[in-house]
């Protein structure tokens, strides 16, 4: 968390356009955990709260006020295909990467780190 907090103090909101918001939480913010997801499952509160933190900057709130978004978060969580942002949850993230840990558990079994 600290460290999601500490990339959105630097950056500031109103000198960056909706795209450049959007770039830097897809591939930025929401990939801070990436590491910690590799290895354990990451609490639900936790997701909730880079979440928040998240969708904040992408709308343009600040701590001074909130705005409102053009879009709910479920909808930018769907594909660009399908008409949604490309964002991805990080709750299925971590599933992802923990069910890719599984399948290496059982699939290299002569790994010497198994």
């Amino acid at each position: 968390m600290d460290n999601v907090r500490n990339r959105l103090n630097r950056w500031e909101t109103r000198k960056l356009s909706l795209v450049g918001r959007l770039t830097l939480v897809k591939s930025v913010l929401l990939t801070i955990p990436n590491y910690f997801m590799t290895m354990a499952r990451i609490p639900i509160s936790i997701c909730n709260e880079i979440k928040k933190l998240a969708r904040g900057f992408l709308w343009g709130s600040t701590q001074s006020g909130r705005k409102p978004s053009l879009k709910n978060w479920e909808g930018g969580c769907k594909p660009q295909v399908n008409g949604g942002l490309g964002i991805w949850r990080l709750q299925d993230q971590n599933n992802f990467f923990l069910k890719k840990l599984g399948y290496k558990l059982v699939a290299h079994t002569e790994e010497l780190w198994v």
